[in-house]
C-alpha cells in the first residue's frame, strides 16, 4: 500500500539538498508557522525512512465544494410543501409537518429535529420577510410546543 504525502515542491527540493535543515530554518524559507514547518520536516523524514511505501505529491487535493449546496434541495422542498399546506388544509403541529415532509422526501428522514427546525424557521422567516399571504398562516401553537396553522384574517384573494 502506497501512502501519499503532501509536501510543497520547493520544500522537498530544499530538504533533498540539505536534509539536516532545522525547523526554524524551514520556517524562514517557507514563511510558515512552526507547526507547519515541523510537519514538513516530519513528513520528509518519514518519507526518507519509508521510500517504498510512500509517495510525495506536491499539489494539494481540494475537493470541488462549489456544487455541494446544489445537491441539498431540502429548503426548496420544505417551502413547496409548506406553501401547499397553507393553501389547502394546513397542519396541526410541527411534528405533523415533519411527518408529511419525510413521507414525501424520505431521503431526509434521518436528519435531526434541530436540522428540520432550522429549515422550517427559514421558511417562516421567508414568509414574513417577503410578506406573502396565504389563506392560512403559521402561528405558534397554544396547546403544544411548536407551530400550527390557523385562518389568516389579513388574506385577501385577488381573484
Amino acid at each position: 500500500m502506497v501512502i501519499k504525502v503532501f509536501l510543497p515542491e520547493f520544500i522537498f527540493k530544499i530538504l533533498e539538498d540539505n536534509p539536516n535543515l532545522s525547523i526554524s530554518e524551514i520556517m524562514k524559507i517557507a514563511n510558515v508557522a512552526y507547526s507547519t514547518a515541523a510537519r514538513y520536516k516530519k513528513k520528509y523524514d518519514w518519507y526518507k525512512s519509508n521510500t517504498e511505501g510512500c509517495e510525495i505529491h506536491h499539489n494539494v487535493y481540494l475537493p470541488a465544494v462549489e456544487n455541494y449546496r446544489l445537491y441539498n434541495k431540502q429548503q426548496e422542498y420544505l417551502n413547496m410543501i409548506v406553501f401547499d399546506l397553507l393553501n389547502n388544509g394546513g397542519f396541526d403541529s410541527t411534528q405533523t409537518l415533519m411527518r408529511l415532509f419525510y413521507k414525501k422526501y424520505p431521503k431526509y428522514k434521518y436528519q435531526s429535529k434541530r436540522n428540520f427546525n432550522r429549515y422550517f424557521k427559514n421558511t417562516r422567516e421567508f414568509l414574513i420577510r417577503e410578506n406573502i399571504q396565504y389563506p392560512l398562516r403559521i402561528q405558534k401553537s397554544i396547546q403544544r410546543i411548536g407551530f400550527c396553522t390557523e385562518e389568516n384574517p389579513v388574506f385577501n384573494p385577488t381573484d
